[in-house]
Protein backbone atom coordinates (compact mmCIF):
# COMPACT_ATOMS: atom_id res chain seq x y z
CA UNK A 1 0.00 0.00 0.00
CA UNK A 2 2.79 2.41 0.93
CA UNK A 3 4.63 1.50 -2.27
CA UNK A 4 1.56 2.34 -4.35
CA UNK A 5 1.17 5.70 -2.62
CA UNK A 6 4.86 6.50 -3.06
CA UNK A 7 4.74 5.39 -6.69
CA UNK A 8 1.68 7.57 -7.31
CA UNK A 9 3.34 10.57 -5.62
CA UNK A 10 6.57 10.04 -7.56
CA UNK A 11 4.66 9.67 -10.84
CA UNK A 12 2.63 12.82 -10.15
CA UNK A 13 5.76 14.80 -9.28
CA UNK A 14 7.60 13.55 -12.35
CA UNK A 15 4.63 14.34 -14.59
CA UNK A 16 4.42 17.83 -13.10
CA UNK A 17 8.12 18.51 -13.66
CA UNK A 18 8.07 17.15 -17.21
CA UNK A 19 4.81 18.93 -17.99
CA UNK A 20 6.24 22.21 -16.75
CA UNK A 21 9.39 21.82 -18.81
CA UNK A 22 7.57 20.75 -21.94
CA UNK A 23 4.88 23.41 -21.66
CA UNK A 24 7.55 26.06 -21.07
CA UNK A 25 9.37 24.97 -24.22
CA UNK A 26 6.28 24.61 -26.36
CA UNK A 27 4.19 27.49 -25.16
CA UNK A 28 7.25 29.65 -24.55
CA UNK A 29 6.76 32.77 -26.60
CA UNK A 30 3.00 32.47 -27.11
CA UNK A 31 2.22 32.53 -23.39
CA UNK A 32 0.13 35.54 -22.48
CA UNK A 33 -1.18 36.23 -25.99
CA UNK A 34 -4.93 35.98 -26.42
CA UNK A 35 -6.17 33.78 -29.23
CA UNK A 36 -7.38 35.16 -32.52
CA UNK A 37 -6.17 37.84 -34.92
CA UNK A 38 -4.42 40.85 -33.40
CA UNK A 39 -3.29 43.98 -35.20
CA UNK A 40 0.23 44.91 -34.13
CA UNK A 41 -0.74 48.59 -34.34
CA UNK A 42 -3.20 48.07 -31.45
CA UNK A 43 -2.10 47.78 -27.79
CA UNK A 44 -3.04 44.08 -27.39
CA UNK A 45 -1.16 43.17 -30.56
CA UNK A 46 1.89 45.19 -29.57
CA UNK A 47 1.96 43.51 -26.14
CA UNK A 48 1.69 40.08 -27.75
CA UNK A 49 4.47 40.90 -30.21
CA UNK A 50 6.69 42.01 -27.33
CA UNK A 51 5.96 38.73 -25.54
CA UNK A 52 6.74 36.73 -28.69
CA UNK A 53 10.12 38.44 -29.05
CA UNK A 54 11.31 36.67 -25.91
CA UNK A 55 11.95 33.71 -28.22
CA UNK A 56 15.36 34.06 -29.86
CA UNK A 57 14.09 32.62 -33.15
CA UNK A 58 11.19 35.07 -33.32
CA UNK A 59 13.47 37.97 -32.39
CA UNK A 60 16.00 36.93 -35.06
CA UNK A 61 13.24 36.54 -37.68
CA UNK A 62 11.87 39.99 -36.90
CA UNK A 63 15.34 41.56 -36.97
CA UNK A 64 15.83 40.17 -40.48
CA UNK A 65 12.27 40.58 -41.84
CA UNK A 66 10.60 43.31 -39.81
CA UNK A 67 7.52 43.30 -37.62
CA UNK A 68 4.32 41.75 -38.98
CA UNK A 69 1.11 43.70 -39.45
CA UNK A 70 -1.04 41.05 -37.77
CA UNK A 71 -0.49 38.14 -35.40
CA UNK A 72 -2.73 35.14 -34.93
CA UNK A 73 -2.19 32.80 -32.00
CA UNK A 74 -3.76 29.51 -32.98
CA UNK A 75 -2.49 27.60 -29.94
CA UNK A 76 0.40 27.68 -27.52
CA UNK A 77 2.47 25.95 -30.21
CA UNK A 78 1.38 27.78 -33.38
CA UNK A 79 1.55 31.49 -34.14
CA UNK A 80 1.11 33.11 -37.56
CA UNK A 81 2.56 36.42 -38.72
CA UNK A 82 0.80 38.32 -41.52
CA UNK A 83 2.76 40.77 -43.68
CA UNK A 84 0.26 42.83 -45.70
CA UNK A 85 2.81 44.67 -47.84
CA UNK A 86 4.46 41.40 -48.88
CA UNK A 87 1.19 39.40 -49.10
CA UNK A 88 2.82 36.68 -47.01
CA UNK A 89 2.03 34.48 -44.03
CA UNK A 90 4.74 33.03 -41.79
CA UNK A 91 3.92 30.17 -39.43
CA UNK A 92 5.86 29.72 -36.23
CA UNK A 93 5.23 26.34 -34.75
CA UNK A 94 6.71 23.39 -33.04
CA UNK A 95 5.85 19.84 -32.37
CA UNK A 96 6.34 17.96 -29.14
CA UNK A 97 10.14 17.95 -29.33
CA UNK A 98 10.77 20.41 -32.16
CA UNK A 99 11.62 24.05 -31.69
CA UNK A 100 9.67 27.17 -32.57
CA UNK A 101 10.68 27.38 -36.26
CA UNK A 102 9.45 29.88 -38.91
CA UNK A 103 7.95 28.52 -42.13
CA UNK A 104 6.74 30.78 -44.94
CA UNK A 105 3.25 29.54 -45.77
CA UNK A 106 2.56 31.61 -48.88
CA UNK A 107 -0.03 34.25 -49.72
CA UNK A 108 -2.66 35.59 -47.35
CA UNK A 109 -5.95 33.70 -47.79
CA UNK A 110 -9.25 35.51 -48.24
CA UNK A 111 -10.50 33.94 -45.00
CA UNK A 112 -7.66 35.70 -43.17
CA UNK A 113 -7.68 39.11 -44.85
CA UNK A 114 -11.41 39.45 -44.28
CA UNK A 115 -10.45 40.09 -40.62
CA UNK A 116 -8.03 42.91 -41.48
CA UNK A 117 -8.91 46.57 -41.17
CA UNK A 118 -10.43 48.26 -44.22
CA UNK A 119 -7.22 50.21 -44.86
CA UNK A 120 -5.10 47.04 -44.77
CA UNK A 121 -7.52 45.19 -47.07
CA UNK A 122 -7.26 48.06 -49.54
CA UNK A 123 -3.46 48.03 -49.24
CA UNK A 124 -3.38 44.27 -49.88
CA UNK A 125 -5.73 44.66 -52.86
CA UNK A 126 -3.58 47.36 -54.46
CA UNK A 127 -0.48 45.21 -53.85
CA UNK A 128 -2.14 42.29 -55.63
CA UNK A 129 -3.33 44.48 -58.49
CA UNK A 130 0.21 45.81 -58.99
CA UNK A 131 1.57 42.27 -58.99
CA UNK A 132 -1.04 40.98 -61.42
CA UNK A 133 0.36 39.71 -64.69
CA UNK A 134 0.35 42.22 -67.50
CA UNK A 135 -1.16 41.02 -70.78
CA UNK A 136 1.35 39.55 -73.17
CA UNK A 137 1.59 41.61 -76.35
CA UNK A 138 0.33 39.84 -79.45
CA UNK A 139 2.92 38.43 -81.81
CA UNK A 140 3.00 40.12 -85.20
CA UNK A 141 1.72 37.87 -87.96
CA UNK A 142 4.31 35.95 -89.96
CA UNK A 143 5.85 37.93 -92.78
CA UNK A 144 6.72 40.98 -90.71
CA UNK A 145 3.16 42.25 -90.47
CA UNK A 146 2.68 42.56 -94.25
CA UNK A 147 -0.72 41.27 -95.26
CA UNK A 148 -0.96 39.61 -98.62
CA UNK A 149 -4.06 39.09 -100.64
CA UNK A 150 -4.89 36.09 -102.67
CA UNK A 151 -5.70 36.43 -106.29
CA UNK A 152 -9.34 37.32 -106.69
CA UNK A 153 -9.85 38.56 -103.11
CA UNK A 154 -11.13 42.02 -102.45
CA UNK A 155 -10.17 43.92 -99.42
Amino acid sequence: MVRRVLAAVAFTALAGVLGGCVSGVLAGPATGCPGGMLAVAEPAGAACLEQLQTSQRVARWMAENGAPDYIETESSRNVRFFYVERDAVVNFGGGFFSSFEPKVAGRIRSLDHSRFSDADRARLGSKRMDAAAKPIPAEPPPGGGVLRRRVGEDR
